[in-house]
């Protein structure tokens, strides 16, 4: 499939699910417009769980109350419905989580939108391929992929490539600790992009918000 029927089919899914939820832009009441940039922050329970998920918020909050008009949301998917989820994403500019299948939501995000993502140890050396699929999957819905974090503690997997693979499947759900300082600064610069592209306006437009535009039944 071409890369302009892929972003077709994404656009197509987009805005049938947003119509279909009656997904609307929620306006910022304190700023009176909407140029404030919103993230929401994902939490998971169990596997890939954050270690220290209050931490990694106020971290986020931290950068976020730096720039007039930024808000950040922690949600937890688990009990939302899918409309719930949907509604989410249509006021998100920046979806931070760990990788899980949580991640498939940013298409419904707005175009343009940026995703952070955050692994547990272990990954980068022994997940393999597949480990890049929200990569992927962002490039396919047209979303920035703003880069990953992978946490440096946890369990260690010495030893021959054999018994590293066997490790891995007790890395692969650890929870996701907290670099402070790094996502500080990742953040920040999140922050900084998305600030200058919704003050200029979207740089991409969505053919969702555009009424003359009528997607396939």
């Amino acid at each position: 499939m071409s890369s302009e029927r892929r972003h077709g089919l994404f656009e197509m899914i987009r805005c049938k699910c947003w119509d279909f939820c009656n997904a609307t832009i929620q306006k910022d009441t304190s700023e009176g417009d909407n140029k404030g940039v919103r993230i929401t922050l994902i939490g998971r329970d169990g596997k890939r769980a954050f270690r220290n998920e209050s931490g990694v918020k106020l971290v986020m909050e931290r950068e976020c109350n730096k720039v007039a008009g930024c808000t950040l949301k922690l949600v937890h998917l688990k009990n939302m419905s899918f409309c719930d989820q949907v509604q989410i994403m249509r006021n998100t500019d920046v979806l931070a989580t760990a990788h899980g299948a949580q991640l498939t939501n940013m298409m419904f995000m707005p175009k343009g939108s940026s995703v952070m993502e955050m692994f547990p140890k272990g990954w980068l050396e022994g997940a393999g391929i597949g480990q890049y699929i929200y990569q992927w999957f962002a490039s396919w819905s047209e979303m920035n992929y703003e880069g990953a974090w992978r946490d440096t503690d946890g369990l260690d997997c010495p030893g021959p490539e054999q018994q590293r693979s066997r490790c891995f499947l007790k890395q692969k759900d650890q929870p996701v600790g907290l670099n402070e300082t790094f996502l500080a600064d990742w953040t920040a610069r999140v922050i900084q992009t998305k600030t200058r592209t919704r003050t200029a306006g979207h740089p991409k437009s969505c053919s969702c918000d555009d009424p003359t535009v009528h997607h396939m039944p």
